[in-house]
Parts: C-alpha cells; sequence; structure tokens
C-alpha cells in the first residue's frame, strides 16, 4: 500500500472491557460483545500501551562469525492501562481478582489471598478514530505488575493495571481487528 492517511490511527477515545475466561470472542471489530463482557469505564487520558517483545537466540556455527539462523524463543504480549475509576469492577482486575460485597452505602472490597492465585480475565480493547475502530481481543490475561494509588487533593487518583498475555489452550492468544465505515 502506497502512503495512505486513512491507515494512521488516533486513539481519540476507547473501553476496555472484561469477561470470564472462556467467554465467547468477537471475531471483528464492529461485532457486538457478548453480554458477559463489562465496560471497565473511564481510563486515564495515556489510554491503553501494548507491549509485544519477541525474544531471539542466534545461533552460531564455527565456520561463521555472522549468526546463520535466528529462532524465536519467545512472544511475550503484554499491555497496561490506568483506570480513573476504582469501584467494584476495575478493582478485581486491576488486583487480580478478591472479593466484592454489597454495603448498606456501597460496596467493600477484599483483595484475593495469596493462595487464591491471580483470576485470568479475557479483555477486550476498543480504540476508535472517527469512522475508524481498532479492536484488540485477548482471550486469557492476568496482572503481572504491583498496582500503587496515590490520594491527594491535586490530582486524579488512578488504578494501574498492567497485564501479561497467557496463551489460551485452544485458539489464538490474541487478535487485533480494524474496521473503517467510511464511505459504507
Amino acid at each position: 500500500m502506497a502512503n495512505s492517511a486513512r491507515a494512521i490511527h488516533i486513539g481519540l477515545k476507547g473501553q476496555i472491557y472484561e469477561a470470564p475466561t472462556g467467554t465467547r470472542l468477537p471475531a471483528a471489530a464492529d461485532e457486538t460483545l457478548d453480554p458477559a463482557f463489562v465496560d471497565l469505564g473511564y481510563t486515564t487520558t495515556e489510554g491503553v500501551r501494548f507491549g509485544y517483545a519477541p525474544e531471539t537466540q542466534d545461533i552460531e556455527v564455527w565456520q561463521a562469525d555472522d549468526p546463520v539462523r535466528v529462532v524465536a524463543t519467545r512472544r511475550p504480549t503484554s499491555f497496561e492501562t490506568a483506570f480513573a475509576q476504582l469501584d467494584e469492577n476495575t478493582l478485581p482486575v486491576a488486583l487480580g481478582g478478591g472479593v466484592v460485597t454489597p454495603t448498606s452505602d456501597g460496596f467493600q472490597y477484599s483483595p484475593p489471598a495469596a493462595e487464591d492465585g491471580i483470576e485470568e480475565r479475557a479483555i477486550v480493547v476498543d480504540i476508535e478514530d472517527g469512522t475508524k475502530k481498532v479492536r484488540f481481543v485477548v482471550a486469557r490475561a492476568v496482572v503481572t505488575e504491583a498496582v500503587e494509588i496515590t490520594f491527594n487533593k491535586e490530582g486524579l487518583s488512578s488504578l494501574p493495571a498492567n497485564f501479561r498475555v497467557l496463551r489460551p489452550d485452544t485458539g489464538r492468544a490474541w487478535d487485533v481487528f480494524f474496521a473503517d465505515t467510511a464511505g459504507s
């Protein structure tokens, strides 16, 4: 493809959704999500950041100074965001599980015990840019980083969430779909 301004994407807005692993995943950027997916609300203006970091190993031989092959040994994929909402949906996602109990004036969150392990989730991230939509679909993900929340009078208190993508038993670990409804 030659130069195309339509192929340039800006994350003007977006939404992040989560569901239990095993939930039916969308197969298109504009497909309606399974009702099990929960909208996780506002995120900070940084949006979401995806990382794909293949690790390789050089295959060297005695007869050459340069590698004769390079093989992929791992393909770790991760993504991170920061939720602007601290609520009964975002806390268990960012903290890897736990129990939410309704109270008379709100809710109580109890974090997972060490023996509970880290809950896995299916994640969908929708990114919109006018008529263009990008959708990342992750079959299995777990949180992998420490969470620090600062409460102060000078700024937004956000809930960071760093996810590592895991390989499912069947199918692909993640996919990304693109759609553009301009002219349709």
